[in-house]
């Protein structure tokens, strides 16, 4: 319908607005405290080991997804929920005043695809300073920014952060998380989300909770400083989804 298709183009436009402003804070926060991005360099080692691609090769779509799911794991310490809707200011567009903001929408693909491409811009930066800021790593500089970048995809693109964003740009809603609580890993909080998270796709996709607790423990591994039973966790989720690649869970 028209209508569904008018309320996609708006989404699509706040979501692309809201990932650009996330990801220029924590290229922000990267730049002025370069220390504060150390730990993601322990997620983009271990998601390497776990799904290692050759030297001078693209990476591979499992070690992505990896990366991507301990970032989705990382937005669910920074206790931002759903944001409620915006207030509608106006009534929705209806008949010849819809099919004309429609058209207006479609002679704007153009302004799209930019603001696209400027959100990819943003990310790119973003990724690149934090794979500068990282102490030697055991893969290549490309490899490295493909990892950071798909794990900073899932903090910000996949889940509340982008939407959080675009209402505080709006002037509605409550702040977003400032650069510093976007980039520093609490290794405990982190490895309680994936955790939980994990513990309940399994409960979910009837894959075996006995299993689970045999490779991971019953309750939320002890104290710990190592990220590495937090990436093993976004590893086995990500296995729920799909089915291939290494998994020892």
């Amino acid at each position: 319908p028209v209508d569904e298709r008018y309320a996609l183009e708006v989404q699509r436009r706040e979501y692309a607005e809201g990932a650009a402003a996330a990801y220029q804070e924590i290229h922000r926060q990267v730049v002025l405290h370069p220390r504060a991005a150390a730990r993601i360099g322990d997620v983009i080692i271990a998601a390497h080991r776990i799904a290692p691609s050759p030297d001078g090769e693209p990476v591979n779509r499992t070690a992505r997804d990896i990366a991507r799911q301990a970032g989705r794991f990382q937005a669910g310490t920074l206790d931002v929920g759903t944001p409620a809707p915006e207030p509608a200011s106006d009534p929705p567009p209806e008949g010849d005043d819809l099919a004309a903001r429609l058209g207006r929408l479609d002679e704007t693909q153009q302004q799209r695809a930019e603001r696209e491409e400027r959100t990819d811009r943003f990310a790119e930066l973003a990724s690149l300073a934090v794979t500068r800021a990282l102490d030697t790593l055991d893969l290549g500089d490309n490899q490295a920014v493909q990892l950071v970048k798909e794990y900073l995809g899932g903090l910000v693109e996949d889940g509340p952060v982008k939407t959080v964003f675009h209402h505080w740009g709006e002037g509605i809603g409550q702040p977003p998380p400032e650069g510093g609580r976007l980039v520093r890993i609490d290794v405990r909080r982190l490895t309680a989300v994936a955790y939980e998270r994990t513990a309940a796709a399994v409960e979910r996709s009837d894959a075996g909770l006995l299993t689970f607790y045999g490779r991971f423990g019953i309750g939320v591994p002890a104290e710990d400083s190592s990220l590495a039973p937090a990436v093993d966790l976004a590893n086995q989720h990500r296995y729920l989804r799909q089915g291939t690649g290494p998994c020892t869970g």
